[in-house]
């Protein structure tokens, strides 16, 4: 009985993960919520694919979080998912954090993103 028990949630467990969308897809929907200005999804898609490595979806995460898009502005967290994207090598969140941060340049508040792609 237990075995039975614990057979059924392994295959329920790997039931879920099977079906669970890749870090991919919920960016490729994140981009589609966007383009339909359909923006609290798109920010709910980018945070599941950032939040599971997606480098792409961690930029354009900083990037809303920055602008107030789907979310409220927070230059902390944008911040911080866009040092994410720059660390791990996505050139975009490179180029943004120079812009944005470096103050030799102009304030983070004069500074604009390249839209995410």
């Amino acid at each position: 009985h237990k075995f039975r028990q614990l057979f059924f949630m392994a295959f329920i467990t790997l039931m879920l993960t099977a079906c669970a969308p890749t870090p991919g897809q919920w960016f490729t929907r994140s981009q589609q919520a966007y383009h339909q200005q359909n923006y609290g999804q798109a920010y709910y898609d980018a945070k599941a694919a950032a939040t599971n490595g997606n480098l792409k979806a961690a930029y354009a995460l900083g990037y809303m979080y920055y602008y107030g898009i789907g979310t409220a502005a927070n230059p902390i967290l944008a911040r911080q998912w866009i040092n994410q994207a720059a660390n791990r090598g996505y050139r975009p969140a490179q180029a943004a954090l120079n812009s944005l941060y470096n103050v030799t340049i102009k304030a983070p508040h004069q500074a604009s993103l390249p839209v995410p792609q």
